[in-house]
């Protein structure tokens, strides 16, 4: 009796397979002629994911986040330039960013100490963070000064036509050199990349290549910015550098930009500029 009852178990077991194997081939058919390759990666594929970690589909690589601080974003905008309330003058600038480059572009219309205008533009490259070049203008007294300068090389090349006429300038660039002129938009630029890095009076310097006013000659100067304090939701911060009769004073927002500035050009009150 018990060998009959392990024989039924057999055959019963057997049958069993028979319908297991039928019904794979149903399979196989309804699938068409790819369907063994099929199998075969899906095998491959379960195996690779045991070895993997356990995991049966591909792992798309996570792209890398940039965590620096972000440059300005593109836009417009405009300062008014007083003196004790009395309006001397206005600068307006625009910014934008195409092809991995980074552009401010402004002009400045003053009426003390004599009447003039002046321009630039700043280029930054937004991969690197390490300026491209930059172009100044200043017309003053029916004459037109400019200079230009780029990076060639481990240089930063300026062509001036200054008042002592035409002159090239190569100055020796470093990583971390930034450009400076006159105007809130080239330390805005210094100020988005110290991000909020900044610590309360704990000064941070700055190598910078400075053209100077009304002169256009290049000359190399270390700044340092300070964070003085907080006005409301704005970032106070000093600016000091050899040769500036004080420190320029800076209420910045938290992308960079300020909006509001106080310099001095002379021993008298000084300039404010408000952003409109």
């Amino acid at each position: 009796m018990v060998a009959q009852a392990e024989h039924l178990e057999d055959r019963e077991q057997g049958l069993h397979e028979r319908a297991d194997a039928s019904r794979a081939v149903r399979a196989l058919q309804r699938l068409g002629a790819g369907a063994p390759f099929a199998i075969l990666a899906t095998f491959a594929a379960c195996f690779a994911g045991i070895f993997a970690g356990c995991y049966s589909h591909a792992v798309v690589p996570a792209t890398p986040v940039d965590t620096r601080p972000k440059l300005l974003a593109p836009g417009r905008g405009s300062y008014t330039i007083t003196r004790e309330n009395e309006p001397l003058g206005r600068e307006t600038f625009s910014i934008t960013s195409s092809s991995g480059v980074w552009r401010v572009e402004g002009r400045i219309e003053l009426t003390f100490p004599a009447e003039r205008a002046q321009g630039y533009v700043l280029e930054i490259d937004e991969t690197t963070r390490e300026p491209r070049a930059m172009s100044v203008w200043i017309e003053l007294l029916g004459e037109r000064l400019e200079s230009r300068g780029q990076r060639v090389e481990q240089f930063f090349r300026f062509d001036s036509k200054t008042m002592r006429g035409p002159r090239r300038r190569d100055i020796p660039y470093a990583q971390g050199t930034v450009l400076d002129f006159a105007s809130p938009l080239f330390n805005s630029f210094v100020l988005s990349m110290l991000g909020q890095d900044l610590e309360l009076k704990k000064p941070v310097r700055v190598r910078a290549i400075a053209l100077t006013v009304p002169q256009l000659e290049p000359a190399v100067m270390v700044q340092s910015y300070e964070l003085r304090g907080m006005d409301g939701e704005l970032r106070k911060i000093s600016v000091s550098a050899v040769g500036h009769l004080q420190p320029i004073a800076l209420w910045v927002r938290n992308d960079g930009l300020p909006v509001r500035v106080r310099t001095w050009i002379d021993d008298g009150p000084p300039l404010e500029m408000r952003l409109d």
